[in-house]
């Protein structure tokens, strides 16, 4: 424990500076006055913006118009917006319509208070609308899809790159019946622009049939070629020295197609070709003619 002596010379050491203690006072006054000229400033400051902090404050109560020039266009705005649809609007077409008539009736309503160019309405779904010219023209822009009723209803192009394509489309057409002797390909060609070489018919390639036959009794009908439903080509030649009848599918008489004496004669064979039995009549007994068939 220290003794008394030791507290006495430790106390002896210790020296006050009245200079020291009036410098450092001073640094704090001079501080203080610095604080209190910021703070004076400050005071100013706000007392200069507290009316327009009172007005923002007030607009933000009462609502605040959006008007003037910005530095954009468009406002960006958070939250919902009411709109009022004012007094001259008929809210009633502002109501969901769901069925044809009424939404007819509500576009009318709007178009009605359009002036000026009409109304352009997209519809972005709904269902089938009836649309009518009332008697006049219709001008549709954009692409028009049509459905084809049936295939028999339709005039239609028809490009295949083979035969047996080509023969699969018409059989299409033709109502999924096989092209054949009783169901033959119907084909139109326009003969104009770039249609002229558009198509390439064929002739049917095959053997053919030749009778030779005579009238027997005179004045007297006699079938001269029996009916055929798959015949495509037909030729009649009057190889005697007497004029004949011919007639297609009944008896023959003076009254029906003439083919004339010595080499006289007719040829079916594009077009249309008759499948009835072929009936012959000749003033004559055992005049001779010529059939050709295939």
């Amino acid at each position: 424990m220290p003794s008394n002596k030791d507290f006495y010379d430790a106390l002896k050491n210790i020296s006050l500076s009245a200079d020291n203690v009036n410098l450092n006072v001073d640094q704090v006054e001079t501080k203080l006055d610095t604080a209190n000229g910021i703070l004076t400033t400050l005071s100013t400051d706000i007392a200069l913006i507290k009316p327009d902090v009172d007005d923002i404050r007030a607009d933000l109560a009462n609502g605040v118009a959006v008007t003037g020039t910005f530095y954009q266009a468009t406002q960006p705005v958070s939250g919902t917006v009411t709109a009022n649809a004012g007094t001259n609007l008929n809210t009633s077409a502002l109501a969901l319509e769901t069925t044809a008539t009424s939404i007819k009736t509500a576009v009318e309503i709007l178009d009605n208070a359009i002036s000026g160019n009409e109304m352009q309405v997209d519809i972005v779904s709904s269902a089938a609308i009836p649309v009518t010219d009332n008697g006049g023209t219709l001008t549709v822009d954009g692409t028009v899809t049509a459905a084809q009723a049936t295939a028999a209803n339709l005039n239609a192009t028809v490009v295949q790159s083979t035969a047996t394509n080509l023969r699969t489309q018409a059989e299409s057409y033709q109502g999924g019946t096989a092209v054949g002797s009783g169901n033959p390909l119907q084909v139109t060609l326009a003969n104009t622009g770039a249609n002229t070489t558009a198509l390439r018919v064929e002739p049917k390639n095959g053997t053919v049939t030749s009778t030779t036959g005579d009238t027997a009794t005179a004045n007297t009908s006699k079938e001269a070629l029996a009916s055929s439903s798959s015949r495509r080509y037909l030729l009649i030649q009057n190889i005697s020295d007497t004029d004949m009848y011919f007639n297609f599918g009944a008896t023959a008489t003076t009254s029906n197609m003439l083919i004339t004496k010595n080499g006289g004669g007719i040829v079916f064979e594009s077009g249309y070709v008759p499948t009835d039995a072929v009936n012959v009549i000749c003033s004559g007994a055992d005049k001779k003619y010529f059939i050709l068939s295939a």
